[in-house]
């Protein structure tokens, strides 16, 4: 099969998947927009060509390098997509964003990386950017280089995108959709509304227990974990 028809067999899974994910956003009202257990599967869809396109572009012999970067709580949708792909590193870091000033807010890092690692910093929405920014500027400062930082996103913003590689040209960015604008609390439109609100919807207290054992985090790093997905 031409490279050209794989790519757009890819392409039109992505966009099904999203607009799977949009059901209902943002007319109407919450309870009947896709969110629980449906959109955990459609992110899926959408995350796992996301995370096979960032791989297949990277050479075979460099791909035993990757780590995945994960903010918390919505990167984690992007878990099982790497793990698929045989990824075994992770970093995590426990981020919010200041709603009044759009900045965000580190509390907890935890993972190690190096020179030599090709970090993949994996968020599904690239609003503002900001999350992202601050993620790099992390890297950079552990030494990671420019050239090996990836972006991927199930959906991001233009304002986000040009922020980013404003600041950082090497950057590689490859994401599901691109919407147009940010609204004036820098939610992204149409956007998909809030990602880990929406992932983590009717998630039993036992699946996230799992979900947080499954990764093989030190002990005060999944009492974190556990801590910030219970908080909800």
């Amino acid at each position: 099969m031409p490279l050209s028809e794989i790519v757009e067999q890819h392409v039109t899974a992505v966009k099904e998947a999203i607009n799977y994910l949009r059901y209902g956003y943002p007319h109407l009202p919450y309870a009947e927009q896709c969110r629980g257990s449906n959109f955990r599967w459609g992110s899926g869809q959408a995350t796992r060509f996301i995370a096979q396109r960032t791989i297949e572009a990277i050479p075979a012999d460099q791909r035993s390098r990757v780590v995945v970067m994960l903010p918390w709580r919505a990167g984690l949708a992007f878990v099982d997509a790497y793990k698929a792909w045989g990824v075994t590193r992770f970093i995590h870091v426990n981020s919010k964003r200041n709603e009044h000033t759009l900045a965000t807010m580190v509390d907890f890092e935890c993972g190690s990386v190096g020179p030599d690692d090709i970090v993949v910093i994996a968020d599904p929405a690239l609003g503002t950017g900001n999350t992202f920014r601050d993620a790099i500027v992390r890297l950079l400062a552990k030494g990671v280089l420019p050239w090996n930082i990836w972006i991927n996103a199930v959906v991001a913003a233009n304002t986000g995108i040009d922020n980013i590689l404003g600041a950082f040209p090497f950057t590689k960015i490859l994401v599901g959709a691109i919407d147009p604008t940010l609204n004036a609390h820098g939610m992204i439109e149409p956007g998909l509304g809030d990602y880990g609100d929406k992932y983590f919807h009717g998630m039993t207290v036992q699946e996230k227990l799992a979900l947080a054992a499954s990764l093989n985090l030190d002990f005060e790093s999944e009492l974190r974990l556990i801590a910030r997905l219970c908080s909800m």
